[in-house]
């Protein structure tokens, strides 16, 4: 893939198929066409890998790595079946339009997704973060949405920086089968709630 002098003048859509991995290592790219993956793996190594402009979507079974917080807007969907891996702490530091719907988050280190735009929810989601923190900025939930939710409730894991109502809540599907809830930091917890009875 080239970058040429006149932003926008050669943004042909770029197709990635095969199995193998396509390493962007050049920041500040002036390409900004559409960018499909079909197959194996896009690496965002640098950063600003893409001009944002870009339509970015993940197709089923291909994966989307980050490695350098992306400091422009990008617009991103991933479907069902499809991995987003986050490897530095603010993979979309300039905010994404991102939709997730049916595919796959895991942060391999403590990091942030999408604080500075939105995520769309459809599908039936899932946030494999383990013991790894992971903090969600505002979220919306499709009318089919479920987010499976992979990893340990008890600690202070996964944090969304909204408020979510009780409907938003019960949208997601936790490691306990329980209800989820969230305690006023923000922080999703699958425990269950005790109960305060009075004594007449």
């Amino acid at each position: 893939m080239h970058d040429y002098p006149e932003a926008g003048r050669y943004n042909q859509p770029l197709i990635k198929s095969g199995p193998a991995a396509l390493i962007l290592a050049a920041s500040g790219s002036t390409f900004g066409g559409p960018v499909t993956v079909s197959g194996g793996t896009l690496r965002l190594e640098a950063a600003n890998a893409l001009a944002g402009t870009n339509t970015l979507t993940v197709l089923t079974g291909a994966e989307l790595r980050i490695d350098a917080a992306q400091n422009v807007p990008l617009t991103v969907g991933l479907s069902t079946n499809a991995a987003l891996s986050l490897a530095t702490a603010d993979a979309f530091a300039g905010g994404a339009a991102l939709t997730l719907d049916g595919a796959t988050v895991r942060p391999e280190s403590p990091a942030a997704l999408n604080t500075a735009g939105q995520t769309l929810f459809a599908g039936t989601s899932v946030l494999d973060f383990g013991v790894t923190p992971l903090t969600v900025g505002a979220a919306l939930f499709a009318p089919d949405a479920t987010v499976t939710l992979i990893g340990d409730l008890a600690a202070d894991t996964l944090r969304f920086t909204e408020r979510l109502t009780p409907a938003q809540l019960g949208r997601f599907a936790t490691p306990s089968g329980r209800r989820a809830w969230q305690t006023a930091d923000g922080y999703l917890r699958d425990t269950a709630r005790g109960t305060l009875f009075s004594v007449l």
